[in-house]
């Protein structure tokens, strides 16, 4: 029923079609956030529908420690530009963490809106929406708590959407663009890493010229601005933990998890 809905509103055309399609895309996702605060339901890092716990409590602490002048955890100085965007809500909306987790749900919504419609543009309303709701269900997941896939996930969306744009319109300048906010994204909530690289060489041979194998100035600039997001975390996280904080020290875990066979990043341990 919500795919048939989410299809009729998406099939609208122009201004109005624009205005109807993000309103149940932000009903979409706004939907989960206000059922779990009404059931009052627990979940791995969430008591009564609210309360953070675990890896969520220490991102929820850490931005009260920055509003507060004090340093970081270890643990939020892996991936600290959450716990800072988590502290400049809670300090736009006089530390009201339900007010800031509906800020981040509208902003996931945005952000996915865009990179469906840019799919909706190539390869019609069906895959689109298809689209929308993998991503919904996957973000549902996550709503309604202090972690970083809220924000890293959309913003992953967003980026892959600019690049999408500028294969289309045959512009390096936005795909620089589209892969700096992929880097950002993932230096928000790290994850596939790898997929920087592969990305990087396939826009630069997309957009290469009719004289040219590969875009070798594209191939440079995009990897300096992916350089750039990197040194940007590293600074960012020089100047909000302690001189020890360390930016993805758990990815080595990660990466052997993945060595041996798709394990979990725990499995270094054993």
């Amino acid at each position: 029923i919500t795919a048939l809905v989410v299809y009729a509103a998406f099939r609208v055309k122009d201004r109005l079609g624009d205005l109807i399609s993000m309103a149940v895309t932000l009903c979409l996702f706004a939907l989960p956030l206000a059922g779990l605060w009404a059931s009052g339901q627990s979940q791995s890092v969430t008591i009564s529908g609210l309360l953070p716990l675990t890896d969520a409590s220490f991102y929820y602490q850490d931005s009260l420690r920055i509003i507060m002048g004090q340093d970081i955890s270890h643990f939020s100085a892996m991936r600290p530009f959450f716990p800072g965007f988590l502290s400049f809500l809670m300090n736009l909306t006089d530390r009201n963490f339900m007010f800031s987790l509906a800020i981040i749900t509208a902003i996931a919504a945005i952000g996915i809106y865009f990179t469906v419609r840019e799919v909706q543009r190539t390869h019609g309303t069906e895959v689109a929406v298809f689209l929308l709701l993998i991503l919904f269900l996957y973000f549902r997941h996550h709503s309604g708590t202090s972690m970083s896939e809220t924000l890293g996930m959309p913003l992953g969306a967003l980026g892959m959407a600019l690049v999408w744009r500028s294969l289309e319109k045959r512009s390096q300048t936005l795909a620089v663009f589209g892969l700096f906010v992929c880097a950002f994204a993932l230096n928000v909530r790290p994850g596939t890493m790898f997929i920087l690289p592969l990305i990087l060489l396939w826009a630069a041979w997309i957009l290469r010229k009719p004289n040219e194998f590969i875009a070798i100035k594209f191939l440079f600039v995009g990897a300096a601005v992916t350089a750039l997001s990197f040194f940007l975390n590293s600074q960012y996280v020089r100047l909000l933990a302690e001189p020890s904080g360390t930016a993805f020290s758990n990815f080595s875990w990660a990466l052997y998890g993945l060595a041996s066979g798709g394990n979990a990043y725990t499995y270094v341990f054993e």
